[in-house]
């Protein structure tokens, strides 16, 4: 069985600190795998490459059949494939939590409002938030908004999700909710 995400000896520096030395690892399809270092140790550096929000030195990045060290990568093919979830929600204040959830859906994949709605009401049942779809970024708590992030992110369908210290910002309770729904998602694949 092919790997989803596979580095092959991968390499990325910013100017002259080499933050990723040699990077090799795969990863199959349904599998949840964090990757754990300390502060500056390159984690977010990795993620960011995988996402090809950077770009690598040197080595190969495969990402569900998408060749993300080529210059030639269709981006916009890989980011329908990857979904990446940020420490910072980014929520829309102005929008409600269904709109953020559809935003992208409706602009990206060019979907029609009535499905886009149906895909909202899956992941923020997925996520334990059905209940909160027509309020407000500002009248949910931190580990909420981290839920809507993550609802807004599976809205697109994405085969790998890549979540950036998602929780680093977040009280013990609710980190552990939003660790809870990350735990879920292979199984409600």
């Amino acid at each position: 069985m092919n790997p989803v995400v596979e580095l092959k000896d991968v390499h990325k520096r910013f100017g002259t600190n080499q933050v990723l030395k040699g990077v090799s690892f795969a990863i199959p399809r349904g599998q949840v795998v964090a990757i754990i270092g300390k502060s500056g140790s390159g984690k977010s550096t990795a993620l960011r490459c995988i996402d090809r929000l950077e770009v690598i030195d040197g080595g190969t990045i495969q990402v569900c059949g998408h060749a993300v060290h080529d210059p030639a990568l269709d981006i916009r093919a890989l980011r329908k494939d990857v979904g990446i979830v940020f420490q910072s929600y980014n929520l829309f204040p102005h929008l409600t939590v269904e709109q953020n959830v559809t935003l992208a859906p409706k602009a990206v994949k060019g979907m029609n409002a009535g499905d886009a709605r149906a895909i909202a009401e899956r992941v923020l049942r997925q996520v334990g938030l059905l209940d909160k779809a027509q309020a407000y970024p500002e009248q949910l708590s931190g580990g909420q908004q981290q839920r809507v992030a993550i609802a807004r992110s599976l809205a697109m369908e994405p085969q790998v999700m890549l979540f950036d210290e998602v929780t680093s910002a977040l009280d013990p309770q609710l980190t552990g909710e939003v660790l809870r729904v990350i735990e879920a998602l292979p199984r409600a694949a």
